[in-house]
């Protein structure tokens, strides 16, 4: 009986140092697995670290290339503001010419900007910063080169004396592509269609001009922000026939039109004056009558 008991406490023993040899051997593979995931990693960080680096001298250079062969064909930024329409015009065909890929052609443009311009490049967000379309835009802007400003240059702009008419040319061409351009006119119809525009707001008193400026800024910012002759006809109209209108300008279900109310004012005022006048008379009579009913009591008297 003994001798049971101590076998099977043995065979115990033995399942237990088993289970824990095999505990040993699985934490054992365990760490070994976490070992070798760790190396992997590392191993695979420093291999995107060493293609980023190699993607970034390779970007480097290329900037570089594309950086010296710019610097042979374009100059710094002109002094005179009605030039810089030309000036980007130039650049972009520069970049179009080389193939400059568009998320390196501010960065390229950058040292050739005026101290004001860069100025305020370094004010803008990074992301309008590094493209070309908006850094544009806002130094444009930032010289007041909005698309009305483009349109008074373009109408008012003088040959200078010392100047060619090539480069007068020039000039006015640019000014005409960026107007055109600012009001987003991508074909014919759409030239043709601005300038009845123009022509029509030309003709419109100050406030009605207001009027319609003030539509045509509520447009929506990604589309054209001017109104199509159909549609700026319909609004002048509009507001023409509400601003000829006297009295209230607006009304409610009931409202007695002023014409009528007018006329039924004449007409009482009239039937007033009437009754005044008609009241009087029989007093004047009874006055009259008093003084000739006293005249007669004197004469018998």
């Amino acid at each position: 009986m003994e001798k049971q008991r101590g076998e099977l406490r043995q065979k115990e023993l033995d399942a237990e140092r088993d289970k824990m040899m095999q505990t040993d051997r699985l934490a054992a593979q365990q760490l070994e697995f976490e070992r070798e995931k760790l190396k992997s990693e590392a191993k695979l960080k420093e291999q995107e670290i060493d293609v980023k680096e190699r993607a970034q001298n390779d970007e480097m250079k290329l900037i570089k290339r594309y950086g010296d062969a710019l610097a042979q064909v374009i100059s710094m930024q002109p002094e005179e503001v009605t030039d810089l329409p030309a000036y980007f015009r130039g650049v972009e065909e520069q970049f179009k010419k080389l193939s400059v890929p568009h998320k390196y052609q501010a960065r390229l443009i950058y040292k050739y900007l005026s101290a004001r311009a860069r100025t305020l490049c370094n004010r803008l967000e990074p992301d309008a910063c590094d493209d070309y379309d908006r850094m544009k835009t806002a130094v444009l802007k930032e010289y007041g080169l909005t698309a009305k400003c483009f349109l008074e240059k373009f109408n008012t702009m003088k040959k200078p004396f010392n100047d060619t008419f090539i480069l007068f040319t020039s000039k006015l061409r640019g000014l005409l592509l960026q107007y055109f351009n600012a009001r987003k006119v991508t074909s014919f119809d759409d030239v043709v269609s601005l300038l009845v525009s123009d022509r029509v707001k030309s003709s419109l008193t100050e406030q009605c001009l207001k009027y319609v400026l003030s539509v045509e800024n509520n447009l929506p910012s990604d589309g054209q922000q001017w109104l199509e002759p159909q549609r700026l006809s319909e609004i002048v109209d509009e507001y023409v026939s509400y601003t000829n209108v006297s009295g209230t300008r607006a009304s409610f279900i009931g409202q007695t039109p002023v014409s009528d109310v007018r006329h039924q004012s004449r007409e009482h005022g009239k039937t007033v004056a009437e009754g005044k006048a008609g009241s009087f008379t029989p007093r004047s009579n009874y006055r009259d009558g008093g003084s000739k009913g006293r005249q007669v009591i004197k004469r018998q008297q």
